[in-house]
């Protein structure tokens, strides 16, 4: 395997701090900087996980992370709230609309996504949709789509 050098700026007190740390845990900074490169590899299609390990140390450097997805989500909350009002004026009435959870709404754009490849024919399409007996078969395209 080949080994290439990583330059790095990190606040000086920030690694005092760590390394002292992980001294007392008998791990040198290359050990963990191995260790999260590592881990993130092991974990190339469960991104969720890496997201989860990440997310409190990235708000501990750096709280304004925590702020900007609070201010996001409160502007995404802000934008699906003017929806109620834009159907009414449409005139469209919301209990006729297909509800849907968002695996559902995934599920839908994995398998239109695949249609447009042309990963599914015209002949297949009939036989894949979900809940359909082809559906075993189109939920892995959609697997190997989110996978890869």
């Amino acid at each position: 395997m080949t080994s290439i050098q990583m330059n790095v700026r990190i606040d000086e007190e920030l690694k005092t701090q760590g390394d002292a740390v992980f001294a007392k845990l008998g791990y040198s900074p290359t050990q963990v900087i191995r260790a999260v490169w590592g881990y993130a590899a092991s974990k190339q299609n469960d991104l969720e996980s890496v997201e989860k390990a990440l997310d409190e140390a990235m708000r501990i450097i750096d709280p304004s992370i925590g702020e900007e997805q609070s201010r996001r989500i409160a502007a995404a909350e802000e934008a699906l709230g003017i929806f109620p009002t834009v159907y009414e004026k449409l005139g469209i009435d919301v209990n006729d609309l297909p509800v849907q959870d968002s695996d559902e709404w995934i599920e839908q754009a994995r398998y239109e996504h695949a249609v447009e490849k042309g990963w599914i024919t015209q002949s297949e399409d009939s036989q894949l949709r979900p809940g359909d007996d082809g559906y075993a078969r189109w939920f892995e395209i959609a697997e190997k789509m989110k996978n890869g």
